[in-house]
């Protein structure tokens, strides 16, 4: 009778999970699954607490996204192209946005004041949307913006302290910046692909707003410092780069708000931590990285949020499973002028 009522309603997803994300406190996770539902879960010291489906939708949840400052509302892309923001307290209040040529929203990022909204498709194109201004028909979306030469966008993030420039990345590991202000493109130097190579996901640290990290499904993963690269990008060069996972395909990194931590969701099933110096540079012995969990099936989501003397993890993958670490930290006893040296991993 348990296992019956456990298969007629599951507490979890019962399909791939794609994405995963805390909200500002690390109070509560999203996550969104091929299952085509969005699930919330409480947070209780090292464990989650499952809150139940907030909504189903009619096709899959490719990705999601809390929106920032208020954390009131949570935007998701979905495998049909759509775009759906939500209002966490009133579930009436659902705008929806839809393109045209209904392909994937594979990312998606808001600005930090959280007005702007940016959705990273299939076609190549990056659509802003103007979350303040909503009408009958859903978001405001405006003009879209693409590189000269399309491909298909898996990663999106914003650069800068006026988040004035858009990084894009995705098939064959093509990693571009776009200014639309000046409505240019440039193309930055990345190791060439084929048609099956991608660029797997973005991170910026938000106290370091030109500090980004991306990661390959060739199993690189690799930081990048724009307020050096800004003077010439077609020049651009990564800080550090490293083989992460075995060669096995990194599908997500997330930096920690200081860029003191870094986080890794690979396809061998693996969550892993770094510790970095904030710079971009790997700190410490564990150069191989910190193994956090295993899973026997891929890893597709990561999320890392750091609450005074811890550190908290969050994954999603073809397991079906949202799983939550907790990890320890001290303080150094030596001093550095390097703030995240002075955080150890317990």
């Amino acid at each position: 009778m348990i296992l019956l009522l456990m298969k007629l309603f599951p507490s979890g997803h019962t399909e791939p999970v794609n994405s995963v994300q805390f909200n500002g406190q690390g109070t509560e996770v999203l996550s969104g699954s091929n299952d085509q539902s969005i699930r919330r879960w409480s947070v209780e010291a090292d464990h989650l607490i499952p809150r139940g489906i907030f909504l189903k939708e009619g096709k899959a949840i490719r990705t999601l996204r809390f929106r920032p400052v208020n954390n009131d509302e949570i935007a998701a892309g979905l495998e049909n192209g759509e775009v759906r923001v939500t209002n966490l307290l009133q579930r009436d209040d659902v705008r929806l946005g839809a393109m045209n040529n209904a392909d994937r929203v594979f990312d998606l990022v808001f600005s930090r004041d959280s007005r702007q909204m940016y959705s990273a498709h299939g076609s190549g194109q990056v659509i802003p949307w103007s979350v303040d201004i909503r009408d009958g028909n859903g978001l405001a979306a405006e003009q879209p913006i693409q590189p000269a030469q399309p491909f298909a966008i898996s990663a999106i993030a914003l650069l800068g302290e006026q988040e004035d420039l858009i990084a894009i990345g995705g098939r064959y590991n093509r990693l571009t910046v776009i200014d639309p202000a000046q409505k240019q493109s440039f193309e930055v130097p990345y190791e060439a692909g084929g048609q099956e190579d991608y660029i797997k996901s973005f991170s910026v640290a938000q106290q370091q707003p030109d500090l980004l990290a991306n990661s390959d499904n060739r199993g690189n993963i690799a930081l990048w410092d724009f307020s050096a690269c800004r003077k010439n990008l077609k020049d651009c060069q990564p800080i550090t780069r490293w083989t992460g996972h075995g060669g096995q395909s990194v599908n997500a990194v997330k930096l920690t708000n200081d860029g003191c931590f870094l986080a890794s969701a690979g396809s061998d099933g693996q969550a892993k931590l770094w510790a970095m110096d904030g710079l971009g540079h790997r700190r410490g012995q564990n150069s191989e990285g910190k193994v956090l969990s295993k899973s026997k099936k891929p890893l597709n989501s990561i999320d890392i949020i750091r609450k005074q003397d811890h550190l908290l993890v969050v994954t999603g993958g073809d397991d079906h499973r949202v799983n939550l670490q907790r990890i320890k930290l001290k303080r150094s006893d030596r001093r550095s002028v390097n703030a995240c040296s002075n955080i150890e991993l317990n």
